[in-house]
Formats: structure tokens, sequence, C-alpha cells
């Protein structure tokens, strides 16, 4: 499967680097690069670093493909009225793709200047907009400072969505098609390979790494955002050996490093010279090994200095992403930690109970706060309300869930282990499948306090007709079905707060009275439905 999903990498420590303990010098200096910035700035952004962020709510900008949305009060009734008053303490905005864009951009281009008739009312209301006086990251950015929240220019730094949707595909990237890693053509290769996502950027080539430095650059002169997020997740495939499933060379990743520190330098002028530090945040995927695998040496970024915040991964597994390596590894070095939750993808998306328990999984895991990613209210919701403080997020209602990706018999690719998804099958030879159920909450806590109502735990079968010979334990405890329905092949458990723990839980699911040269069964789904007095 293609990269963005591939955020399920086996959690392995890397060694952290020394904390940086700056403030006190004229200038911050980190390994051979010298970040060059005031006294007054280094400490300013040490404060900026450390800044309380319940929730970053990115916004991907779509506001003008909407008809209509042409005044600034249409613009910001569409997806910003939402946020003043909840937890949202940070928007990352994003006005567009990699090259084409919502807002003036003097490096990059507009949404409707490509020609395509697809994005004609962005075309429309943009210039609207322009003849007005109105920019839509100026309006984002105004309006955050107007209601004291932090605004941040997100970059997606190598969007593929042009792959298949031909209208986000920029005159740039017409222009010169050996900039991209493929072409057309390789939309012959299945959705779960690399090589279908063939518009991504080759990130080997200077005048690639040139163009999209330029579009930050021009950011941070004209736009007094508070900083940039170098969306690196969108999408991690820089390099032809990605493309092929191998992981990068040493010169890549040294490549990958040499432009981040570029970016870094920028930011640091741009800011000296406006007076007020510009923070640079990498999204990045999930873990140390699957960053180095695509080019990011993220421990390497934060020993230089490199990095102020880190949000991470894409949210489509966001019950059981890995989130406490990279916790972890930020705060060994003082950077705050902040894994998406995405409503696209989600199972129980329309559900809060399950956006709870996603939100209660990552805190437990030490994430600094949330990051949530499509989903765009008009206004404010539970999620904005709810998910940044586990103070709103106790005793209440919740679903944890080990994550499902489907996609088909051939889903998991060689060389990345994805240890964290549904489905899988259960051996025939009697030996346990071993799953981890993560679960936020602590529920033995809540069960001796008299405030756990009931915990209801579900598996379900692929094959219906052999759920009843699956045996089902939790950390080494036996469980006996409450309920069994042989037509859905699921399993129903009543869990006493004993049973479960906070934080990760052993789940196994075996199947020793069948023959070992039957079909194995697979193993779907796992939900744990929580609920309080």
């Amino acid at each position: 499967m293609d990269l963005t999903r591939r955020d399920f990498v086996k959690s392995t420590l890397a060694a952290g680097g020394a904390l940086y303990a700056g403030g006190a010098a004229p200038e911050m200096a980190f390994g051979a690069e010298r970040l060059k910035e005031p006294a007054s700035l280094a400490k300013a952004r040490q404060e900026a670093r450390k800044r309380r962020r319940r929730i970053i709510y990115n916004n991907d900008g779509a506001e003008p493909m909407e008809s209509g949305v042409n005044t600034p009060e249409e613009f910001l009734a569409r997806r910003m009225q939402a946020v003043p008053g909840t937890q949202v303490d940070s928007v990352f905005y994003s006005p567009g793709s990699t090259t084409i864009f919502t807002h003036l951009a003097k490096v990059g281009e507009t949404y409707g200047q490509n020609g395509t008739p697809a994005w004609n009312h962005a075309k429309v209301n943009i210039e609207a907009l322009r003849k007005g006086g109105h920019d839509t990251l100026a309006m984002v950015t105004d309006f955050c400072h107007e209601h004291k929240v932090e605004i941040v220019f997100s970059h997606r730094i190598n969007d593929i969505h042009d792959s298949f949707m031909p209208e986000d595909l920029s005159l740039w990237k017409r222009k010169h098609p050996d900039y991209c890693l493929g072409t057309k053509a390789d939309l012959k290769y299945p959705a779960d390979s690399p090589k279908h996502w063939w518009s991504a950027l080759d990130f080997e080539k200077p005048q690639v790494r040139d163009y999209l430095f330029g579009i930050l650059e021009d950011v941070c002169k004209r736009y007094d955002v508070d900083g940039i997020e170098v969306d690196y997740f969108r999408s991690p495939m820089f390099f032809h050996t990605t493309m092929n499933d191998k992981p990068t060379t040493p010169a890549q990743i040294k490549i990958m490093t040499g432009f981040h520190r570029r970016i870094c330098e920028m930011a640091y002028r741009e800011g000296t010279r406006r007076g007020r530090p510009i923070l640079v945040v990498p999204r990045v995927p999930m873990t140390v090994e699957l960053c180095k695998y695509v080019g990011i040496d993220v421990v390497a970024w934060l020993e230089e200095g490199l990095a102020d915040l880190l949000t991470t991964g894409g949210g489509y597994i966001p019950w059981t992403m890995p989130t406490a390596e990279l916790s972890d590894v930020g705060h060994k070095h003082g950077i705050q930690v902040y894994p998406s939750i995405s409503g696209s993808g989600m199972r129980q998306a329309g559900s809060i109970e399950g956006w709870r328990g996603a939100a209660s999984n990552a805190g437990a895991a030490g994430a600094d706060g949330i990051y949530l990613f499509n989903h765009f209210p008009k206004e404010p919701s539970q999620q904005f309300k709810e998910l940044g403080s586990a103070e709103t997020l106790a005793g209440r209602d919740k679903i944890f869930i080990i994550d499902r990706v489907y996609i088909g018999e051939g889903d998991l690719r060689p060389g990345i282990a994805q240890a964290h998804i549904l489905p899988k099958p259960i051996p025939a030879d009697g030996k346990p499948l071993v799953l981890n159920l993560p679960i936020g909450d602590d529920l033995p806590a809540a069960a001796a306090e008299g405030k756990l109502a009931s915990a209801e735990m579900s598996v379900q079968i692929a094959e219906p007709a052999g759920a009843e010979s699956v045996a089902v334990k939790l950390n080494g405890r036996a469980l006996k079905p409450a309920r069994t329905d042989a037509k859905a092949g699921s399993l129903t458990f009543q869990l006493d707060g004993k049973a479960c723990r906070k934080g990760p839980n052993e789940l196994t699911l075996s199947a020793p009275g069948r023959q070992a040269e039957a079909k194995p069964l697979r193993a779907m789904a796992v939900e744990l439905h929580v609920k309080y007095t």
C-alpha cells in the first residue's frame, strides 16, 4: 500500500541526543550548523515551543472550492467560526496542495490557473476575494491572532492527489514531468503499490527542492504566521528507491536533512527580520524506523535543533498508532509531539465515543495534545470541546479498537511490519495470534470507584462457522463469551475492570480444535465499548 498508509512499523526506540538548554547565548548553535537568532527571539522561541496546545486543527483550506465563498464573512463561516471558545489552541492552515494554492502565492500557482473547469468555484471566489483586498491565508492569520490562537502555514510538501485528480496537476508539474517519480502510465499499478502514486516529486532533483523552498520562503516573507509546518507525511515518497519498495540510501537521507536544514535557516532569518520567531514543524511518519525508511533522520534533526514541534502520522490507525516512541524521543529533546487523528478512513468516525477512545490512547502514550485531520465543523464540535484535555475525557463513554485496514489478501507488503492492524490470520496449528488492544483509560480504578458501568468487548471472525472454536484470552485470563452470533461470526464478552490494564493489553486468539490443514480463521475486528455511570 502507499506510504501514507504505512504508519504501522513496529516501535523501536532510537537513542536520543542531549537536550538543548538554549536561551542564554546571543545565538543558538546546533552541531556543525548555526541557526542564528538574537537572544530575545531565542527566548521567545523556547516559550513558543512550550505553549499549551490541547488541539491542533488542520484545516486543509478547501473553503473556496464551494460556491459563494467570495466574502470574508462567508469564507470564515465555513471552517473557522467553529474554533473560538474551544480547546483548539493552534490552527495549521493548508491552503492547497504542493504547488497549487488558494492564497495569493508569488511562488507556486493559484487554483484555476491550470485551465481545469473542476475548480471554477475556486477561481471565481479567489478572484472576488482578491478584488476586495482579501487573501485566504491572510484572513485565517488575522482571525487566529484576533482570537489568540496560534496560526501555522501547513505545506503538503509532496501531495499526490494529482496522481488521480488531474484538476490538481499544476502547470509547473505539467511543464516539468521529469520532476515526478513516475508518469500517468503508472496508474496501471494497483493502489497498494507506491508506483501507483506517480506524481510524487523527485527530491534528488535540486530544481524540485529549490521550488518547494521558494514557496515556504514566500510565505515567511509576506505573511504574519507563527510558524510553518513542513508536511512530509503528505506524502512520504521522495525517491525512486521508496517507489520501488526499498529503503532510502545514506546519500538520500543527507539530501532530506540538507533540505530541511535550509528551511530552518530561512525561517530563523525571516523571523529575525520581522522581530518574532517563525516556528518550524516537520510532520513525519509515526516511528524512527519508518522515518528513516523514507529519508527522514528524525533523531538527527532533533539533535541539531531542526524542529520546534513534531506532528506525526496520518491518523488512519488512530487507536493503535505507535505514539509512544516519537513522544519519548521528542521529549528527550525538549520537543512536544502531536499525533494525528483523522476523520477519514476511521471506523466509528461518526461516534464521539470512538474519537474519545483514540484521544485517550494518544494521551496515555505520551502525546502532548491531539492533531485533528479531516474534521471540518461549521460549528464547535464535541471533538473540539473534549479531545484535548484529560479532564474533559475523564469519565466519558469511549470505544477502544484494534484498527482495521482491509485492502485485500496482499495488503501486507514486504519490508514493513504492520503489527498494529487487522485483519490477521489465526494459526491453524493451535498457536495463538497475539494482538495489542491499547486502552487509554484506567478501567481498574474506575471499577474500584464504582464509576464503571460496563466494558463490553466484541471479536469478529471472518469465517462465521469457525467463530465458536476460537479461544480468547485477555492479559492471560481466559474469557467466556456472554453471547455468540454464529451468523455474524462475533463473540461478545462482558469484562470487569480487573481484566483490563491502562495502556497495552495482550489479546490472544487461538483455534486449538481445528485441523492443522484447515484454512486459518481470520480476526477481522476487535472493539471494546466502555460506559461509565
